[in-house]
């Protein structure tokens, strides 16, 4: 929700506030509480949509860094392996595509990025499991990349359809403000109107929840 959506939701909650605090005053209209009651329920169906697009986003990109970090973490042990053996053993074509740091890992290589090197260490390791057994490394560190690297996969192509899900429901989003608006300006508004010589009180009360403050 951006911070002008928020303003106005707070504002629109004012208004529903003051109105069920002069209930007494509503009454005196029936049309009043019928608007009022598609008011209150179109600022709950607001609500409700945020809450689903916040886990959307939220959720999502969780699982994806957790996948994320789970193969660096087998990543880093074998590339490590590796740069040893092809030092020792003068193979500078290992040496050369292990030649990665920790930062450079992490902060480095975009998603896309990683994944490749994840599924080329594999491929390059899983041929030297007798030879990387000698540095530390066992057959299940070489395997848990290749595991960990098609999770990280799926988790990215979830994401995506997560970003796509999500610019849906930011739009459902916006209409529903738009329908607010139109209950608040159209209908509300003018039946305060109605109200202003008779009770000039409760339209000048009703006004001043009308405000939109930026917060």
């Amino acid at each position: 929700m951006t911070n002008s959506q928020s303003n106005k939701l707070n504002m629109y909650n004012s208004v529903a506030a003051y109105l069920r605090a002069n209930q007494s005053v509503l009454d005196t209209i029936p049309a009043f509480e019928n608007i009022t009651l598609s008011f209150e329920a179109k600022i709950k169906e607001i609500v409700e949509m945020e809450a689903i697009r916040e886990h959307i986003s939220s959720g999502k990109t969780m699982d994806k860094q957790k996948e994320r970090n789970e193969l660096l973490s087998f990543l880093l042990k074998v590339i490590s392996g590796l740069n040893i053996y092809a030092v020792i053993t003068g193979n500078n074509e290992i040496k050369q595509a292990t030649d990665y740091t920790e930062s450079d890992l992490k902060q480095g290589l975009r998603d896309n990025e990683l994944l490749e090197k994840g599924y080329a260490i594999y491929n390059t390791a899983k041929n030297l499991i007798t030879e990387l057994a000698d540095y530390g490394i066992a057959e299940a560190d070489i395997e848990a990349i290749k595991t960990n690297a098609d999770e990280f996969a799926e988790a990215m192509g979830i994401k995506g359809a997560a970003f796509a899900e999500s610019k849906q429901t930011t739009s459902t989003f916006k209409d529903l403000f738009i329908q607010a608006d139109d209950i608040l300006y159209s209908k509300l508004d003018k039946l305060a109107s109605v109200l202003k010589m008779v009770n000039e009180q409760f339209y000048n009360g009703f006004k001043n929840a009308r405000q939109i403050i930026d917060r």
